[in-house]
């Protein structure tokens, strides 16, 4: 993979007289009823503002959630999007931004569990025991779709046995099931996307907390201490990815080309 540089502002202090270039507009995502992501933590258990406190606080790239019940992996998003249209396929189906990856590493995960990928249990929305999650059942507010959307983490839900609460004895012959897949599934995070660091253009010291944020996306990612790295995985194609970065303490960001075409992460070039 290679990358460019194109059209790159410096990132400069607040005091700069450079032309601002701001991340462009997010996309908005509503949900039916409104039951997604509120702000008001009382109304949440204390161990979920626990969860997301400590999430926020990781430099997380991919997750896997565990759950049993079936032998199948769900990506985002669980939850209706209505604020885009629906699926040419299926109107059931709500599609993140990242739709290719989030096949991509659950297929990664589902092809090498000899159950799971064999797994047709919803004909016209599922592909070898992966399916999206709102085109299985809707369910608002899980921690997938709030790990993806607020923290740019590509999370999926493994649902690891056909039934709940697995006796102990089936626990040995479920690892045989499992373990490749989750090496697969770990290793993916060196796969295609792109990576790189953010540092301050006078002083060269890495900043921490800029935001990474790739044109077309729902997700932004952000730059973690003590390096000021950031790692996104995207899916491989011909056409270069727009990649935004902008720090809130900078009046200015920086704007690359990333060509993602190979299996391994594009390094891009210090972000100043």
């Amino acid at each position: 993979a290679t990358t460019t540089t194109t059209a790159t502002t410096a990132a400069a202090g607040a005091a700069s007289t450079s032309t601002h270039a701001t991340l462009p507009t997010r996309p908005v995502v509503t949900v039916s009823n409104g039951r997604v992501f509120r702000a008001n933590t009382g109304k949440r258990a204390k161990e979920t503002c626990a969860i997301m406190a400590w999430t926020r606080n990781q430099a997380i790239v991919l997750a896997a959630h565990y759950h049993e019940g079936s032998v199948c992996i769900n990506y985002p998003y669980d939850g209706r999007n209505v604020s885009v249209p629906r699926s040419a396929g299926d109107s059931r189906m709500s599609l993140t931004a990242e739709d290719g990856v989030f096949k991509d590493v659950s297929l990664t995960y589902a092809l090498r569990h000899p159950l799971m990928r064999n797994n047709t249990f919803a004909p016209g929305g599922s592909t070898n025991g992966t399916i999206n999650g709102a085109f299985w059942y809707e369910v608002y507010g899980t921690p997938t779709d709030w790990e993806y959307y607020y923290e740019g983490i590509l999370a999926v839900q493994v649902n690891a046995a056909p039934t709940r609460w697995p006796p102990a004895a089936s626990l040995p012959s479920m690892w045989q099931q499992h373990r490749d897949s989750m090496v697969a599934f770990v290793d993916r995070v060196n796969g295609a996307g792109i990576r790189g660091r953010v540092v301050d253009v006078t002083t060269g010291e890495p900043l921490v907390g800029a935001e990474v944020y790739v044109v077309g996306s729902t997700a932004i990612t952000r730059t973690q201490p003590p390096h000021g790295d950031y790692f996104r995985l995207l899916t491989p194609r011909q056409a270069p990815y727009e990649v935004v970065i902008a720090h809130p303490r900078y009046a200015t960001s920086v704007r690359m080309a990333a060509k993602v075409d190979g299996a391994r992460f594009a390094t891009l070039a210090d972000a100043r």
